[in-house]
């Protein structure tokens, strides 16, 4: 990608009572709305957003334009994530015409910005002429909009804390690389240190977990970090992860939001031992046998062979790789509620309190 050093900006927070900060609500704008609620964001908060309003949830443009009412009040601050990048390299036509509409038909030609631009007009951007007529709405009707999404800075600095989408280097934040700051990988388990607490989005906090899924705010005291992107819009468990901060003082909460149905369970399930977790980018495969519909799969990551049903097994550009796993089944008490992720043949995903297993047995929708 390019070379160009990232842009900064700095924001004093001193002054509010507390920094609320989210991350990658991907074209959500009902879960944004709830987070406000649920935390109890006020005009004496400073809420920070690190990245990723747009792509891959159900309406990016309602999402951008409730962030930008919200950031006129002047306690709203954000910064640029990768997906939002897309929109201004599209603006800027650094995509020619197949990778942009092999791009929107992976989202289903709707879950993108463009394509919610588009409908507001009344038509679909699937062919180069359609696309054409959307570049020239963009210049006409939506100007406001994509002045605030390229304008957002890559990274964000205040007395206490450092806020960038994806990660840092050590060294002046004048002088980091903007593609490394947008999309870094593993950020937390890079060999840095930093003077202050960077907080980042990016990386699902799921892909940190070990064994057992946790879709839990990631800290790393040593480094120091926090790592907040909850999956939302994204994985069947995703949410919108929280950290609340206090100026001048250590001590932080965290919580998040989803909609995720509730369920029931109507049986006692004891916690499984010694479980096998696949998540990506570590879910490579070699299938050995095949019968019936099931796998037989040594996954070197790992080093274990591991059983999958065929539907959760895909290649992608010539190499073989399971769709995210678990067989973890968490300890369960008849009558307490989870939130349903999804059927898992004769089980059901479920997710406790940010922890996500597996359940067998009887349970209902709440």
């Amino acid at each position: 990608m390019n070379e160009h050093f990232a842009s900064y900006r700095y924001a004093p927070l001193s002054a509010y009572r507390r920094v609320i900060v989210i991350s990658d609500i991907h074209g959500d704008p009902d879960g944004y709305r709830r987070v406000k609620e649920m935390t109890g964001f006020s005009e004496n908060d400073a809420l920070v957003i690190v990245g990723d309003l747009l792509e891959k949830g159900a309406d990016s443009l309602r999402l951008v334009r409730a962030v930008m009412r919200d950031a006129e009040k002047g306690n709203v601050f954000e910064t640029a994530g990768n997906n939002d990048r897309v929109f201004t390299m599209w603006e800027d036509r650094q995509f020619s015409e197949e990778e942009l509409l092999q791009y929107l038909r992976s989202l289903d030609m709707k879950n993108s910005i463009l394509a919610n631009m588009a409908a507001e007009n009344g038509f679909v951007p699937d062919s180069a002429e359609k696309l054409e007529e959307l570049h020239r709405l963009v210049k006409s009707r939506y100007v406001r909009e994509a002045r605030f999404i390229r304008e957002l800075p890559v990274i964000l600095e205040s007395e206490d804390w450092i806020f960038v989408h994806a990660g840092l280097k050590p060294g002046p934040l004048d002088r980091q690389e903007e593609w490394y700051c947008l999309t870094a990988p593993e950020f937390a388990r890079q060999p840095y240190t930093f003077d202050k607490p960077v907080i980042t989005g990016h990386w699902p906090v799921t892909n940190y977990s070990g064994t057992i899924i946790t879709n839990r705010v990631y800290h790393d005291p040593a480094m120091p970090c926090f790592c907040i992107d909850g999956g939302n819009s994204m994985k069947v468990w995703g949410q919108i992860c929280w950290l609340i901060l206090t100026p001048g003082k250590t001590g932080w909460e965290s919580g998040y939001c989803d909609a995720l149905p509730l369920v029931r369970i109507l049986e006692e399930q004891p916690e499984s031992e010694d479980p096998v977790t696949l998540l990506f980018p570590h879910t490579l495969v070699t299938v050995e046998e095949e019968k019936d519909g099931v796998c037989t799969c040594w996954v070197p990551y790992i080093r274990r062979h591991v059983t999958l049903k065929k539907e959760r097994i895909y290649i992608y550009k010539d190499r073989t790789y399971s769709r995210d796993y678990t067989d973890y089944h968490p300890y369960l008490q008849a009558g307490e509620t989870v939130r349903f992720c999804e059927e898992y043949g004769d089980e059901i995903l479920i997710k406790k309190d940010g922890i996500v297993g597996l359940y067998r047995g009887r349970w209902e929708f709440l």
